[in-house]
């Protein structure tokens, strides 16, 4: 199984501004490469294994889902952006 050739659809970026536990103002520049991606070569088999629980790092875990079966209502505002892509054919398309 490989993964087909990818097309970049958004770059995102939001900053946040919030007050450290030591009283100084911090930015978080937050960054999310959208990218579209299909899987080739699969046969009908299993779809690889993803991280499917957080690390305590940056990953809140991830899992497989069919466009269809979204809830928009519980996605992040990264994800909706590219759904949106999604369902227009593909940024800048």
């Amino acid at each position: 199984m490989e993964v087909a050739p990818t097309a970049l659809l958004r770059a995102a970026s939001k900053v946040f501004r919030y007050v450290a536990d030591d009283g100084v103002e911090e930015e978080l520049h937050h960054l999310g490469l959208i990218y579209e991606a299909s899987l080739i070569g699969n046969g009908g088999g299993a779809l690889p294994a993803v991280k499917a629980v957080a690390d305590g790092e940056d990953s809140g875990g991830a899992a497989w889902v069919r466009l269809t079966d979204l809830d928009v209502g519980v996605l992040t505002p990264f994800t909706v952006l590219a759904l949106f892509d999604v369902q227009r054919g593909g940024a800048g398309r």
